[in-house]
């Protein structure tokens, strides 16, 4: 009896903590994203054309042509004048280390680290030449090679540096699938970043 009731205090002693961490992890990840204006971000329901039509998504996510959901969140950042020389790579590079390897999805990160399982996979990518398991391992200058797996749910599907879309307009992006073409859930993530010539 002594037991039980040492085992029942010890249980709740540590749902009360962890309620607590969860409550300041929460709290202070509130509170570094409620810096960003919220005016500054286009939301929209539906993604681009040209992001529909890419191999990542017609070709690899959704060969098989299933109903899909989708929106696309859009801020603009003025680079200062001393970092306008920085390259699209870069930039995609750092972002993808910040997102990839930040507070929010830490407890998803240590988790699946932990358990080392690949969950993501999908028939028409190639190999992957490497399985990132720590955002330590994240490169700062350089985007992971194509079919790079994250963390074992993320894959790098596609990189394209400076395309030139007009005369005045380049575009560079990184995508990302998640899930599986042979299962019920399946999507991808494109970052971008555009250039516009003034």
């Amino acid at each position: 009896m002594a037991l039980q009731g040492l085992t029942r205090k010890i249980l709740a002693t540590s749902l009360v903590a962890v309620v607590a961490a969860g409550g300041v992890y929460g709290y202070s990840i509130q509170k570094s994203v409620s810096k960003v204006d919220r005016n500054l971000i286009t939301r929209f329901k539906t993604v681009p054309e040209k992001f529909q039509k890419s191999r990542s998504v017609s070709e690899v996510v959704n060969a098989k042509q299933h109903i899909y959901d989708s929106d696309s969140r859009y801020i603009t950042l003025d680079i200062p004048p001393q970092h306008r020389d920085v390259s699209d790579e870069v930039l995609l590079a750092k972002f993808v280390k910040g997102y990839f390897g930040g507070a929010v999805i830490r407890p998803e990160r240590v988790a699946l680290s932990t358990l080392g399982m690949t969950l993501v996979k999908f028939s028409k990518s190639g190999p992957a030449p490497r399985k990132i398991w720590s955002c330590t391992e994240l490169p700062e200058i350089s985007l992971p090679p194509v079919n790079t797996i994250l963390y074992g749910v993320f894959q790098v599907l596609e990189t394209e540096i400076g395309a030139k879309v007009t005369p005045n307009r380049t575009e560079s992006h990184v995508d990302f699938g998640f899930g599986s073409d042979s299962d019920v859930f399946a999507g991808v993530h494109r970052f971008v970043v555009v250039r516009t010539k003034e």
